[in-house]
């Protein structure tokens, strides 16, 4: 490819992923749109600062377990993981803490009328400190799991007990999240097969049959006569 063409093609590339990257902000706009029509300063204040209690308790253990990562020859496997998942949720949980903050000192300043206009306008800056919260979480109990291991590498039975219970920790989280977010992905998947459970196992022909029935004149009537006499 000539030096000219690779001139033309590269601006055609970085609009292709400014149009990309702008459909995504739009789709993400849309979706919290529904959910801002309620909002007001208190509760978008009480969000962000829950974040920021939350990603700061959670920081401080992460913090408290790695100062006592004080190795005096090569770390093993098992030291590596304790230190770098701690390692990662201590930075996880701060930069949800400043995030938390920031956005809470953005959003006072704001006119109440304002309030739900931007948080429509900045979905992505608003889910920030809720994602690097969520980082840092599984990374600490990630770290709780590996440091558990190591410790107790003497007593396979109670080795295997705790990770048992750090992997029951962790699937708790993941279903907490999973059962929270099935609302929104079921409105995205009109036509899965999950809607023909939602009427004792009749699907949506059936259903247009049924109301069909019911609403021609004199059937409904006589068919609720019938069905109290039964």
């Amino acid at each position: 490819m000539s030096f000219a063409a690779q001139t033309i093609a590269r601006p055609r590339q970085n609009n292709s992923k400014k149009k990309g990257l702008s459909r995504i902000a739009a789709k993400l706009s849309h979706k919290f749109a529904d959910e801002s029509v309620e909002f007001n300063r208190e509760r978008l204040l009480n969000d962000i600062l829950n974040t920021a209690v939350m990603g700061a308790l959670v920081g401080g253990f992460a913090l408290s377990q790695l100062q006592l990562e004080v190795y005096d020859e090569a770390p093993d496997a098992l030291d590596i993981a304790v230190y770098m998942t701690g390692c990662v949720s201590v930075h996880a949980c701060t930069c949800s803490c400043l995030t938390s903050a920031l956005l809470y000192r953005a959003t006072n300043k704001l006119p109440d009328e304002a309030c739900a206009g931007w948080a429509k306008d900045h979905p992505i800056l608003l889910m920030m400190p809720l994602a690097k919260f969520g980082m840092g979480c599984i990374s600490y109990l990630l770290s709780v799991i590996c440091f558990s291991l190591r410790s107790l590498q003497l007593a396979p039975f109670w080795m295997w007990a705790s990770f048992g219970v750090g992997v029951m920790s962790m699937s708790t989280v993941f279903a907490t999240v999973a059962i929270l977010s099935w609302p929104h992905i079921k409105e995205q998947l009109p036509d899965s097969p999950m809607n023909f459970l939602s009427d004792s196992g009749a699907g949506p022909a059936a259903r247009v049959s049924n109301q069909n029935i019911l609403s021609e004149p004199g059937i409904g009537t006589a068919a609720h006569v019938s069905s109290q006499n039964i």
